[in-house]
């Protein structure tokens, strides 16, 4: 006699083996791991001599080995649009280039999520870093 695929390996097991047979990438999912700016981290930004202050962020994260891009988004805890929205990284680091205003934003998050097996994947966790001027 025959047996069903719930007959030879039981309910529970049967159950979740078909839940991962109809969800395959749940098991897989990759969820980026943010590793700088640590939390919390102060820049010091130093101004020069027209008023503004250029810095250069520098970003990092632990990838996963099945994305073949990543989003990095970072925004303003006080701004409506973010300084950076990059869709098409394909390295697990990025050198923001920008330039800011003394007395402006201080306070900043920023977050990242892997594109794998066709699809966007959870965000990671959101980090924040602060911005001083001297």
């Amino acid at each position: 006699m025959l047996k069903s695929g719930f007959d030879s390996i039981g309910p529970a097991l049967f159950v979740a083996a078909s839940i991962g047979a109809l969800l395959p990438n749940m098991a897989t999912a990759c969820v980026p791991r943010l590793v700088m700016p640590a939390e919390l981290a102060i820049i010091t930004l130093v101004p020069d001599g027209d008023g503004r202050v250029s810095s250069e962020i520098n970003f990092a994260w632990r990838g996963c080995a099945e994305a073949t891009r990543y989003h990095l988004y970072a925004i303003g805890m006080n701004a409506f649009n973010p300084i950076i929205n990059e869709r098409e990284l394909t390295s697990a680091t990025y050198r923001y280039r920008g330039t800011f205003h003394p007395g402006g934003e201080t306070n900043w998050l920023w977050k990242v999520r892997a594109y794998a097996d066709g699809e966007w994947g959870e965000w990671s966790s959101i980090r924040v870093w602060q911005q001083f001027s001297e």
